[in-house]
């Protein structure tokens, strides 16, 4: 366990500066049009998470969430220069599944602080919103609302903010669900070259595919057959996939 946690530390220093740069950029991307749609009178009356909605932040934060768990790969990889990825890592004398886990807890630790960041942005943004909400009003219609009084509800009752907090067990499932299954999908891709990269991806996006399905499944009760099916079939595609990573490990170390 202590040599995982070493080589995990050792992935996150590689990748924690690009990472750093992505997730600043995500939250520009997401800034921008939050405070503009704010600042339309015709948007004085809506709530803080139907500003997120037209903004289109949800969406734009789900691009830049995936993408930190790829920017969690990319610079471990890059650290093999022209070499196979897989040598650098063979240095390590730790077994293949350790090294495995290592890829995945970085990854781990990537979607957590994106999700961190996020909530830390909404709440940053939550402020300046309310008071161009404010001030629109006031220009338009000659009246203002305090924004202070309203800052912890405008907030709390965004609907991305619930996602993202787990306080309930159904939430807690989700969220759990939500930073597990790119975190094992990613590095099990990445661990792959060539045309058993693509085999492997195909994989991934089956699985992918089945978590969609949990996370949208239209109010179907957990222990319905088709809940049950997915989460059967979201299990032995991450299993699978975790697998081959392993075996990519082994074959590379044979290759050397």
């Amino acid at each position: 366990m202590k040599q995982t946690l070493r080589y995990t530390a050792w992935c996150w220093r590689l990748c924690r500066r690009p990472l750093g740069m992505w997730l600043a950029l995500g939250a520009a991307a997401q800034a921008v049009p939050l405070l503009w749609a704010a600042s339309r009178p015709a948007n004085a009356a809506y709530s803080y998470d139907w500003l997120q909605n037209s903004a289109g932040t949800p969406f734009v934060f789900a691009v830049f969430y995936l993408g930190a768990a790829v920017a969690a790969q990319w610079p471990v990889r890059q650290a093999a220069g022209r070499s196979r990825a897989a040598f650098t890592i063979l240095t390590f004398r730790m077994p293949r599944r350790c090294l495995l886990a290592g890829h995945i807890l970085n990854t781990l630790l990537a979607l957590f602080a994106a999700m961190a960041g996020e909530l830390a942005l909404l709440f940053a943004l939550c402020p300046a919103a309310l008071a161009l909400q404010d001030a629109a009003a006031a220009a338009s219609f000659a009246f203002a609302l305090p924004a202070a009084g309203r800052l912890w509800w405008a907030w709390a009752g965004s609907y991305t903010v619930q996602l993202l907090l787990p306080v309930t067990v159904p939430v807690a499932a989700m969220w759990a669900l939500v930073l597990a299954v790119p975190a094992v999908l990613a590095p099990a891709v990445a661990l792959h070259r060539g045309a058993h990269r693509l085999a492997a991806a195909v994989l991934a996006l089956a699985a992918a595919g089945c978590w969609v399905g949990l996370l949208y499944r239209n109010g179907e009760p957990l222990c319905s057959p088709l809940t049950l099916g997915l989460a059967a079939a979201l299990a032995a595609l991450l299993a699978l996939t975790a697998l081959s990573a392993l075996w990519a490990l082994r074959r590379a170390e044979i290759a050397r």
